[in-house]
């Protein structure tokens, strides 16, 4: 299963805040990326945080990997884990009449 983890910095948390552990940050979010549970990772544009993609069996073992990361035992950022499915719509560009088609919500 996939999961997408939005990582924000907290209100009134400042670069400053956040700067001592980048390096801790970088190594675990490696160690993970080798394991193949963390799979990408990017800053959002502004600087105020990030968003990664893992890979997990459940929920529950992102979480807990969330909390090795000094960000988070800082209590500096706010952890958002959602759990994704696979867009299977797809299928509609091959029927023949996709107006047929009525999504199940």
């Amino acid at each position: 299963m996939q999961y997408l983890v939005l990582a924000r910095a907290k209100p009134n948390t400042k670069i400053e805040d956040l700067l001592p552990y980048v390096e801790e940050e970088a190594s675990i979010s490696w160690k993970y990326t080798n394991e193949n549970m963390l799979r990408q990772i990017h800053y959002i544009s502004d600087l105020s945080g990030a968003v990664s993609i893992w890979e997990a069996p459940n929920k529950g073992t992102v979480e807990e990997a969330i909390k090795e990361f000094p960000m988070y035992r800082e209590n500096l950022l706010n952890f958002e884990v959602i759990e994704l499915m696979p867009y299977n719509s797809i299928s509609l560009l091959f029927k023949e009449d996709y107006n047929e088609f009525k999504p199940k919500l």
